[in-house]
């Protein structure tokens, strides 16, 4: 019974810890230049790709505390059209997101 309830409340407390954006699915934002999309929700794990030079629009949809820090991160996604891969998807650090 104890490990149902632990099961639980880290559920709640994971839906508690996600920022959405109201009304759709994915926003556009500008980042900085060479911003990392990491594989998840962690710096120190697997890069999915770097913002190449020249562009500066992503798209996001949600944030995240990270899985080993207390940084937040949004679930981005970018068109690499002409590159490998064609669509770079990941979590990017909310300190390279530029407010306008």
């Amino acid at each position: 019974m104890a490990s149902m309830t632990s099961i639980l409340l880290a559920r709640q407390n994971t839906k508690r810890a996600a920022r959405y954006i109201e009304g759709s699915t994915f926003s556009d934002v500008k980042l900085r230049a060479g911003a990392k999309f990491y594989e998840k929700a962690d710096k120190s794990g697997p890069v999915a790709g770097v913002l190449p030079e020249g562009k500066d629009q992503a798209s996001i949809s949600y944030a995240t505390q990270g899985l080993n820090d207390e940084d937040w991160y949004w679930r981005a996604m970018y068109d690499n059209r002409g590159g490998e891969p064609a669509v770079v998807v990941g979590y990017v650090l909310e300190g390279d997101l530029i407010e306008e």
